[in-house]
């Protein structure tokens, strides 16, 4: 319909509920006409649109009401006269036009935006809110646009311990996604699978601190940002739209349900730390996160807490990484694979950098730590870009660095006339993660301060001052 509406010559609207003789300013948003699904696409495809009122007076064309119109719809002048083949309109603002908007049928939501995207479906009547996900589907095959991502969950759609879905349930959640558009230098690969939705190509995605409703408290959050918003003002103070995610298991997301979507200024959301990842799964159906596949990635896992003077500047791999819970996940839901790879982690204690690998391959975890400033050549060759997302093996490692092998879990740090011993140890404890208790292996490290020299601290440690972190 979307084409032949096109393809016309004039298209006559009856505006049944305008009464002669008043003004359009006045009562256009009361039009019944202006709210119907299936008027969209009267409204924008036709070059030439006359409007009449109840007793058929010629009321004036689109063109002469165009700004207002555009008030009303929030639909750009650019659009109602020119048709959608504006390629700075994305996708979210496409889909914010039809909020709001009513139709007989709960279908026809996504049936009346078929040809405001050029795509080709069957119309399934008793299929209720599916036609709308069809319809995302449908979008995904034919336009490489994130922001058909960019939306807002309604207050009911809210979860303080839930998820959401990465497609919205109907058009009202794209109410205020009419001002979005699109990165100009972005250009990535994505499909739906059954898993969800596949990002073949490189992504970037940012960690941010923000306050959980619902927890009480703040946590880190992964950031994918999927657009910008111009009208917040020009230049830095425009603002990054994004969504944020949780991490279920490697290279596995899911959309937060307790929160809507981010809107950081330009300047802020450069300072986010970043990094980037490739054949990554973002759900579909957040129903996934209730089975038991995210804690089956979680058992056995080495968790990493982060405070007083242990911090955590790298962690490779980073697919097994995870910020929120600071914890490395297992590479399968399959207990007995533990961790195949070097888990590397650049840290530093009392300011002082260190490098500790942890060898997970068998039932009991090796420690081993060493100072990069000391053994530049191994700590380069461990953190090099190439091992970041995946990792190395132990086997690869031993031929490449063969004298890591002698490597144990404690270093000695000289400071003069006295030493620093840092010892690193991974006790069995429950931590939590994913709103729950599990089992996990936890970093802990302990400080002797000895004076130099002193051979045997361990044994004599009522000689130094000892802490622990």
């Amino acid at each position: 319909m979307y084409q032949w509406y096109k393809a016309a010559r004039i298209c006559f609207v009856f505006l049944e509920d305008l009464l002669p003789g008043q003004s359009l300013e006045a009562d256009l948003t009361s039009c019944h006409w202006f709210s119907r699904g299936w008027t969209l696409q009267e409204l924008i495809a036709p070059h030439l649109v006359e409007f009449f009122d109840q007793s058929l007076q010629f009321f004036g064309t689109k063109r002469d009401h165009v700004e207002l119109i555009s008030a009303t719809t929030k639909i750009p002048p650019c659009i109602l006269l020119e048709g959608v083949e504006e390629e700075s309109i994305c996708v979210a603002a496409k889909l914010s036009w039809a909020a709001g908007r009513r139709t007989k049928r709960k279908e026809d939501a996504a049936y009346c935006l078929l040809g405001l995207f050029n795509v080709h479906m069957p119309l399934i009547y008793g299929e209720g809110d599916q036609a709308f996900q069809r319809l995302q589907e449908e979008i995904v095959k034919r336009h490489n646009d994130i922001t058909i991502f960019a939306w807002n969950p309604l207050e009911k759609q809210l979860h303080n311990e839930g998820y959401l879905g990465l497609f919205a349930p109907s058009p009202t959640n794209f109410a205020k996604s009419f001002a979005i558009r699109s990165f100009d230098d972005v250009f990535i690969e994505f499909s739906t699978t059954n898993k969800g939705v596949l990002f073949t190509s490189e992504i970037g995605l940012r960690t941010d601190v923000i306050e959980q409703p619902g927890n009480g408290g703040v946590g880190v959050v992964y950031l994918f940002y999927l657009g910008f918003d111009p009208q917040r003002g020009g230049g830095e103070e425009q603002r990054h739209i994004g969504i944020y995610l949780r991490k279920l298991g490697p290279r596995l997301y899911c959309r937060l349900g307790n929160i809507r979507m981010a809107s950081t200024p330009w300047r802020n959301s450069r300072r986010l730390s970043k990094f980037e990842v490739t054949a990554t799964h973002i759900l579909i159906d957040p129903m996934v996160v209730m089975t038991n596949v995210p804690f089956l990635y979680r058992m056995s896992s080495v968790h990493v807490p982060c405070y007083g003077d242990l911090q955590v500047d790298k962690a490779y791999p980073t697919n097994l990484w995870d910020h929120t819970d600071s914890l490395y996940m297992s590479a399968s839901i399959n207990g007995w694979t533990l961790h195949p790879v070097v888990l590397a982690l650049s840290v530093r204690v009392c300011n002082v950098p260190l490098v500790l690998l942890c060898d997970y391959k068998v039932e009991s975890p090796v420690l081993k730590a060493f100072q990069p400033l000391q053994s530049p050549r191994e700590a380069a060759l461990i953190l090099q870009e190439k091992y970041r997302e995946d990792g190395t093996s132990w086997q690869d490692l031993s031929l490449q660095a063969p004298s890591l092998e002698t490597l144990n879990d404690t270093v000695v740090i000289d400071q003069g006339t006295t030493s620093m011993r840092i010892r690193f140890t991974l006790e069995s404890k429950n931590i939590r993660a994913l709103y729950k208790n599990i089992a996990a292996r936890s970093l802990t490290c302990s400080i002797v301060h000895v004076p130099t020299g002193l051979d045997k601290p361990w044994s004599q440690g009522r000689l130094g001052r000892t802490s622990r972190l």
